[in-house]
């Protein structure tokens, strides 16, 4: 947990830095820096979900691994928890989406849902409310790591469908 926690200062203070540098970012320039990092991640993720087949969600590497269609429920089921802590709603992480939507439509609407919910808290969210207490997974943690977490958790989530779109011989968006 020490090791995310560092992460999660270290990404912060990034965004904080390249924000700050950006003065487009109005009164709330930190939140507006992590939202950026957010909004970058959730056009890659939607771009794949869209661009890989229905037929290849079930695509699998090992069988020690999620399938391609299982990342992608697992980053619904991540954010609606993540984000609702951001915003102040404390629930039980539930696996519910990876356990039960497995076809390409489904989840496609599932992580529009995921990312609109998420899109409004990115977007409500001041420089003031960062230091916020929350509660995500069950640890302490302010607003701001938990938008950082949210982040950064679709970007590990991106990478992983980043390598199975090239073993599945498909450009992933970010490379398009």
């Amino acid at each position: 947990m020490r090791s995310i926690g560092a992460a999660m200062v270290m990404a912060v203070a990034t965004v904080a830095g390249v924000s700050g540098q950006q003065k487009a970012s109005g009164d709330n320039p930190v939140a507006a820096g992590i939202a950026r990092t957010y909004e970058s991640v959730k056009g890659y993720i939607m771009a794949s979900a869209e661009l890989v087949p229905e037929e290849r969600y079930s695509y699998q590497p090992t069988k020690d691994v999620r399938t391609f269609g299982q990342i992608l429920a697992h980053i619904v089921d991540a954010q609606n928890n993540v984000c609702a802590a951001a915003n102040g709603d404390v629930i039980p992480y539930a696996d519910v989406t990876e356990k039960t939507v497995t076809n390409k439509a489904d989840l496609l609407a599932k992580l529009r849902e995921s990312f609109a919910a998420c899109d409004a808290v990115y977007a409500t969210t001041t420089d003031a409310a960062l230091s916020n207490r929350t509660q995500v997974f069950g640890s302490d943690a302010s607003v701001a790591q938990a938008l950082a977490l949210n982040a950064t958790h679709d970007w590990e989530h991106y990478g992983n469908l980043v390598t199975y779109m090239r073993m599945m011989g498909i450009v992933p968006p970010s490379s398009r």
